[in-house]
């Protein structure tokens, strides 16, 4: 009769299943496991110096093992994006530039008559000190790629903050100023020549100053050497 009821009270506990002590139990060692899963991959993933952009390592100065302090910097990443320029403009230019002015670099590996084309992307609103001088970084970018561009090139920067089409215009040096005013000399005949009172645009990077008003196209001006 013991045995029977022995058998009998084994069977029930099968069928009953785990008790509820034991179900927490394995639930606890469960999420244990997963937490120190979670902590292994998180040490793993420090482990591993991730560059915020995508591009080509430039340079890396540190050795595996070594032991580095927090902020220096071990590894230069060149981005595959268009390179841009920065540049320190000063106050008493940016307020002549804006964000998308077209603008005309060459650089010195290539000389003053190669060009490339580029606009403003960006004008910190901040000031910084140089020298002295409120200053204001700016951003430029490469409208295209090109091979010769490359990292750490000196960069000469004609920006365009304004533009006129049929333009008449004269050299800069043609222009004088007196009482001020303007003017300019201009050619009559051989023995005859005009001063001429004008009016002045805008002022090209190529050393031409706009005129409005003041001499007609087709006239000729002397210039001072």
């Amino acid at each position: 009769m013991s045995a029977l009821n022995l058998t009998k009270d084994e069977l029930t506990l099968t069928k009953a299943g785990p008790t509820p002590e034991a179900i927490s139990s394995q639930e606890a060692a469960v999420e244990k496991a997963q937490a120190d899963v979670a902590a292994a991959v998180s040490s793993f993933e420090k482990t591993i110096l991730r560059s915020p952009v995508s591009g080509t390592v430039s340079k890396i100065d540190a050795d595996a093992g070594e032991i580095v302090q927090a902020s220096v910097a071990i590894a230069g990443v060149i981005s595959n994006a268009m390179f841009k320029i920065e540049a320190d403009i000063p106050e008493a230019d940016i307020a002549k530039i804006k964000t998308g002015d077209e603008a005309r670099v060459s650089l010195d590996a290539y000389g003053s008559g190669t060009f490339f084309n580029a606009k403003v992307v960006s004008i910190e609103p901040a000031e910084r000190i140089i020298d002295g001088v409120a200053t204001y970084r700016t951003t430029f970018q490469f409208n295209k790629d090109d091979e010769k561009i490359r990292s750490g090139m000196t960069a000469n920067i004609d920006v365009t903050t304004a533009k006129r089409n049929n333009a008449l215009a004269v050299p800069a040096r043609a222009i004088y100023a007196k009482d001020g005013k303007k003017f300019v000399i201009v050619y009559l005949d051989e023995n005859k020549n005009e001063e001429r009172q004008i009016e002045a645009g805008i002022h090209g990077s190529d050393g031409n100053v706009e005129i409005i008003s003041g001499i007609l196209e087709g006239e000729k001006i002397l210039i001072s050497r």
